[in-house]
């Protein structure tokens, strides 16, 4: 197992989620991405994550349900979590972040940097 910090990206968009992978390989992540969220409560369910992406909007299993989910579970409850949306607007950020723990709500369009800041920030704190 190497020492870097593993996450994973949960986006239907797969031209989306192959530009954070790149980006976020090039930080030094171990990434693996879902096509959904129910890919994604998949993997969550049967492997340890640093941190997860999500988008808010997917098929199957919405950014929120999949939060939702993730900290019902034993494994990965307390990884931090980032909330990409194209809806900033129509969602409550303090609300999300309390209710279910978000670490923040990244409005799209984003660049690159600011999700590999972001993920830095976060992951820095959490140790």
């Amino acid at each position: 197992m190497s020492g870097k910090s593993k996450l994973l990206i949960a986006d239907d968009n797969a031209a989306l989620a192959a530009i954070l992978r790149f980006n976020l390989e090039r930080a030094g992540y171990e990434v693996q991405i879902a096509k959904n969220g129910e890919v994604a409560a998949d993997m969550a369910s049967r492997e340890d994550f640093d941190l997860i992406v999500s988008d808010e909007q997917m098929p199957r299993m919405s950014g929120l349900e999949l939060c939702q989910f993730i900290r019902g579970s034993s494994r990965n409850a307390n990884v931090p979590f980032i909330l990409l949306t194209a809806k900033a607007f129509e969602l409550d950020s303090e609300e999300l972040a309390r209710k279910y723990q978000i670490e923040t709500v990244i409005e799209k369009p984003f660049s690159p940097s600011s999700i590999i800041d972001f993920v830095n920030g976060v992951l820095a704190s959490a140790t």
